[in-house]
C-alpha cells in the first residue's frame, strides 16, 4: 500500500499531481504534506507518524 504517513491516508499514485524534490517526491493530494510512502500496512504508516512527527493532532486535516 501506499499512504500519507502524516494524515494516515492512503494514497492512489495516478492522482497524485503536485511533486518537490525535483519531481522526485509526491505531496499528499489529501493534506499536501511531503510524507508519501509505501508500507506493508496502516500500522507501518501510523508508526512513521509517531516517529517522524510525535503526537501531533493530524485529524484536522481527514
Amino acid at each position: 500500500m501506499i499512504g500519507c504517513y502524516y494524515c494516515l491516508n492512503e494514497i492512489d499514485m495516478a492522482k497524485v499531481e503536485d511533486y518537490v524534490d525535483q519531481g522526485k517526491t509526491p505531496l499528499c493530494y489529501h493534506c499536501h504534506v511531503d510524507a508519501v510512502a509505501e508500507v506493508k500496512d496502516k500500522s507501518e504508516l501510523e508508526a512513521l507518524n509517531n516517529k517522524f512527527f510525535g503526537e501531533c493532532d493530524n485529524e484536522s486535516v481527514n
